[in-house]
């Protein structure tokens, strides 16, 4: 019965995508959707939005997966396109709008010649990955942050250097605009050192970069000693690390230790405060990473970076250019006693990469600013005069 459901379901669905293609495009009709509901470059452009009243004159379609957990303002609209029989509403919306803004653009096929699809993607730049063999076509434009990551982007996603417009990502706005949220976050917080650590994804429900399983969210730990051990130093230097989980990474082997001066956070108590990614970034006074591309935006704030390198060897994703390191400008780091002897030299004032930091800075960001939102929307006004 299920099967013949499912049958039948498609073919209504092709119907009514089929007949709503007829219905003509509005121009001020504008769909937003971000990998994580309501989040990332779409959420911080959709702010900027609301901020200039733009919703006066545009319809905003959020497509989410809970529509009704979101506050009602004048023409946005919160629409589900998951979960239900006939997505009447996704489809009528898909059919009309002009402009479809993603951070990911998956899923949407043969738009229309009139309607435009914009791709801000999530990365800034990429270590990690190689060249795609996508032959289907992604977006009309994918947003980047100058001419070398114009070149890469095109590299990456297999698509056309002309499409790649380097204008920047609106995420990058929240590199200058610091929130403190630190205090929303952690209970006891008494203005302690803050080092933030993010990785990149390793496993996730449908496959596996890496076979290492990575316990506590720091690849060089390897125990719960050692972990101790790390907690322990923190508090005697009255630091707090602060561990932030990817929203894609397979937690099911996750041991949450509760420690004193060691915060696990989770993608959905930052949603909670209305907090971005970007928003820990600029609170935190050094970064720990891995190959995520999380590290070129911290770049914006000149502080100290350390590569944990606990399962370099094993990461079968791969990397884009012949020599990854060179391209990591901090600290590698692959034991708990160079990770102690990196927070000695922070602590002491001892920066050997600033240079390095600063090199990579400039070929990955054209612009330095806080003015990646205006610049979209204002070359979205251009495009449509054209």
């Amino acid at each position: 019965m299920n099967k013949i459901i499912n049958k039948l379901r498609t073919i209504i669905d092709s119907i009514l995508i089929f007949l709503f293609r007829f219905l003509p495009v509005k121009s001020n009709y504008i769909v937003l959707e971000s990998e994580g509901d309501y989040t990332d470059n779409i959420k911080v452009f959709y702010d900027y939005l609301l901020s200039k009243n733009i919703n006066k004159e545009y319809k905003l379609i959020w497509f989410v997966h809970e529509p009704s957990s979101y506050q009602k303002i004048e023409n946005v609209y919160f629409i589900s396109r998951f979960n239900k029989i006939f997505n009447f509403r996704a489809m009528y919306y898909s059919a009309r709008a002009k402009y479809f803004i993603f951070s990911h653009p998956y899923w949407l096929k043969n738009w229309k010649s009139n309607q435009i699809v914009i791709y801000t993607t999530h990365s800034v730049a990429q270590l990690k990955g190689k060249g795609s063999t996508l032959t289907y076509k992604l977006a009309d434009y994918i947003l980047c942050c100058s001419e070398y990551c114009q070149d890469q982007t095109a590299y990456v996603l297999n698509v056309n250097r002309d499409i790649v417009i380097p204008i920047g990502m609106p995420r990058i706005d929240l590199m200058y605009q610091k929130k403190n949220c630190i205090p929303l976050l952690i209970d006891k917080y008494e203005n302690q050192k803050i080092i933030l650590c993010m990785e990149t994804f390793k496993q996730t429900s449908g496959w596996k970069d890496s076979s290492v399983v990575n316990k506590y969210g720091i690849n060089i730990i390897e125990s719960k000693e050692e972990l101790i051990n790390v907690n322990q130093y923190l508090k005697e230097h009255n630091e707090i690390l602060i561990v932030k989980l990817h929203h894609l990474q397979d937690t099911s082997y996750f041991e949450n230790m509760i420690l004193s001066n060691i915060y696990y956070i989770f993608d959905s108590q930052l949603k909670s405060h209305n907090l971005q990614t970007n928003d820990l970034l600029v609170n935190a006074d050094i970064l720990l990473t891995d190959y995520s591309s999380v590290f070129y935006e911290f770049l914006l704030t000149d502080r100290q970076i350390g590569f944990l390198l606990g399962d370099f060897e094993d990461y079968s994703r791969g990397f884009l250019m012949d020599d990854p390191l060179s391209e990591m400008p901090g600290e590698k780091i692959t034991s708990v006693q160079e990770l102690f002897d990196f927070f000695d030299d922070f602590e002491n004032g001892i920066d050997r990469y600033k240079e390095d930091r600063q090199r990579i800075k400039e070929k990955v960001f054209k612009y330095d600013d806080n003015q990646n939102c205006e610049r979209l929307y204002n070359w979205l006004i251009n495009l449509k005069k054209e």
